[in-house]
C-alpha cells in the first residue's frame, strides 16, 4: 500500500513536470513564432528596399544613357579627323589614345603610380576625384622647367604621345613634354582612377580637346553632373585651376569654342 501511494505521488509529480514542460515549450513556440514573424517582415522590407534600389539603379542608368545621347548631341556631332600628330602621315586623332581603356597592363602601371602619390579608394564625388588626380599629377611633374616643345623633345614640330608613351616618358624616364603630352598623361591617370574608384560607367564623360584659338593648346575636358564641360588644364593657368574648376563656366561656351579636335578612344567630334 505504501509503495502504491509513493508511486501515485511520483506519478503526480511527473505529471506536474510534464505540464510545466508543455507550458515552457508552448511559450518558446510562441516566442519563436514571433521571431519568425519579425524575420519574415524584415525580409519583406529588405526585398522591398532591394526592389526600390533596383528601380533607382535602372532610372539612374537610363538617365546616364539619356545624358550620354542627348548632351553630347547638343554640343557635338561626329566627324573623322586626320591630322599629322606624329611624323610622316596623317592619322585619325582617336588613335593617339591607343585604346587605353582596354590596356590593363598600363592601367596597372598608372594605378601603382597614383597609389604611390596618395590616391584613395573613394572620394565624395567623381569631380573631387578628378581634382585630386589633376593635383597629384601636376605636382609630380612640376619643377622649374617642366615644359619642352616637341622640337626639343623629339626633333619634330608635332609629336603626340599616347597615354602609354606618356607614362613611360614622364614617370619612368622622368622627362617633360608639351601640353598634348601632359594631356595624354592626365587622360591615362583619370581613366585609371575613375575605374579604380568605381566610376567605370562615367569614363565616357572624359574627352581630349585640342584648341585652335585663342591659342594652340591641348587639354582634357570633363562633362560634370551639372552638364557643364569643365577644363582639365595641362600646362597653362595651373594657378587658377581651382577657380575655373569650381565656377560655373563651360569651356565650350567661352573662349575655347574654336577647337581643332574633340575626341575619345572611339570617336572624333566637332562642335555644332
Amino acid at each position: 500500500m505504501k509503495d502504491r501511494i509513493i508511486e501515485f505521488i511520483n506519478y503526480g509529480l511527473r505529471g506536474k513536470e510534464l505540464v510545466s514542460e508543455n507550458i515552457k515549450i508552448k511559450s518558446e513556440n510562441e516566442t519563436l513564432q514571433k521571431e519568425v514573424s519579425s524575420m519574415t517582415k524584415a525580409l519583406s522590407e529588405i526585398n522591398q528596399i532591394n526592389s526600390d534600389l533596383r528601380k533607382e539603379i535602372e532610372i539612374y542608368n537610363l538617365k546616364e544613357k539619356t545624358i550620354d545621347n542627348s548632351v553630347l548631341s547638343d554640343y557635338l556631332s561626329g566627324t573623322n579627323v586626320e591630322y599629322k600628330w606624329q611624323p610622316k602621315k596623317k592619322t585619325l586623332v582617336r588613335y593617339s589614345l591607343d585604346n587605353f581603356s582596354d590596356d590593363q597592363e598600363y592601367q596597372d602601371k598608372y594605378l601603382a603610380w597614383l597609389l604611390s602619390l596618395g590616391l584613395k579608394s573613394s572620394y565624395s564625388s567623381e569631380d573631387s576625384l578628378i581634382w585630386y588626380v589633376w593635383k597629384m599629377v601636376t605636382d609630380f611633374i612640376s619643377d622649374e622647367d617642366d615644359y619642352d616643345t616637341d622640337l626639343e623633345s623629339f626633333g619634330t614640330a608635332e609629336y603626340w604621345l599616347t597615354p602609354q608613351q606618356a607614362f613611360d616618358y614622364y614617370v619612368t624616364e622622368d622627362d617633360e613634354g608639351d601640353c598634348d603630352d601632359l594631356s595624354a598623361l592626365l587622360y591615362g591617370a583619370i581613366i585609371t582612377a575613375l575605374k579604380y574608384c568605381g566610376y567605370s560607367d562615367l569614363t565616357w564623360r572624359l574627352k581630349r580637346v585640342n584648341i585652335k584659338k585663342p591659342v594652340g593648346h591641348a587639354i582634357c575636358a570633363w562633362l560634370n553632373r551639372k552638364l557643364q564641360w569643365k577644363r582639365i588644364e595641362s600646362t597653362y593657368y595651373r594657378s587658377d585651376f581651382a577657380v575655373k574648376w569650381n565656377d560655373n563656366s563651360d569651356i565650350f561656351k567661352g573662349s575655347y569654342t574654336i577647337v581643332w579636335h574633340i575626341f575619345d578612344e572611339k570617336k572624333e567630334y566637332k562642335l555644332k
